[in-house]
């Protein structure tokens, strides 16, 4: 098209900037490793123990290193009980399987 400019063949970017410190750090023959932990979009301000001790998990394993948990476990295991309560109930079970045998697919 007349009057645009053509963009390369070959755009190369990091993907965050941790990647980004990961990769000079590996250009400079240091080693280093990154990681991710994947938090649901609505906690992302919230504070999440799970994701927490996701990370401090993959750390330990990846490193050796034996870093203290018990209370990150205790509090990463805080939120899910009342979820996994309540689908332990055999009412709220029996209400889901009622709804979920009466619909029909069209």
């Amino acid at each position: 098209m007349t009057g645009h400019q053509r963009l390369p063949s070959r755009i190369q970017v990091p993907g965050s900037a941790p990647a980004l410190i990961e990769l000079r750090f590996g250009e400079a023959g240091r080693d280093a490793l990154g990681f991710a932990v994947q938090v649901p979009h609505y906690l992302a301000q919230a504070v999440y123990p799970p994701a927490a001790l996701a990370l401090l998990g993959a750390m330990t394993t990846s490193t050796s290193l034996e870093l203290p948990d018990t209370d990150l476990r205790e509090a990463a295991s805080a939120p899910t009980r009342p979820l996994n309560a309540r689908s332990r109930s055999p009412r709220r079970s029996a209400s889901w399987s009622a709804r979920s045998s009466s619909s029909t697919t069209p």
